[in-house]
C-alpha cells in the first residue's frame, strides 16, 4: 500500500523546517552581516546562493550522518551479519537517492534562480 504524499512530509519535516528557516532566515542573514562587519558586501544574491548550497549540503551530510549511526548501532548490538546486508541492497540505495533528490534539485534551482534573476555583482 503506498503511502500518501503527506505522510512522506511529515516523515521529512525535518527538511521542510529547514528549507523554510534558509529562506526565511536569508535576507536577514545578509543584514545581520553587514552590520557585524560593516565593510562586508554582500549581495543578495550571494546570500541566496548560499541558501542553495546549503540545500545541496545538508541532504548528503544528514545522510552520512545516518550512516555513521546506523554502522554505530549494528557493531554495538554485533548484528552486522544480519542487518549489515542493508548496504548490499539497491533499493536501500535507490530509496536513498527518491529521498535527497528533491532537495538538492531544489538547492539547484535556487542557486541558478540566484545566478540568473536576482540583481547582484
Amino acid at each position: 500500500m503506498m503511502r500518501s504524499w503527506w505522510v512522506r512530509v511529515a516523515e521529512n519535516g525535518v527538511w521542510v523546517a529547514l528549507g523554510l528557516v534558509l529562506w526565511v532566515a536569508s535576507p536577514v542573514l545578509g543584514e545581520w552581516i553587514d552590520d557585524v562587519v560593516p565593510r562586508a558586501t554582500i549581495s543578495r544574491r550571494t546570500i541566496w546562493e548560499l541558501v542553495g548550497i546549503g540545500l545541496l549540503a545538508l541532504p548528503p551530510g544528514h545522510l552520512l550522518g545516518q550512516w555513521i549511526v546506523l554502522a554505530m548501532q549494528l557493531t554495538v548490538s554485533g548484528t552486522w551479519g544480519s542487518e549489515g546486508r542493508i548496504f548490499l541492497s539497491t533499493a536501500y540505495y535507490g530509496n536513498v537517492l527518491l529521498s535527497i533528490t528533491p532537495w538538492m534539485a531544489a538547492g539547484a534551482v535556487v542557486r541558478g534562480w540566484a545566478h540568473h534573476m536576482v540583481p547582484g555583482e
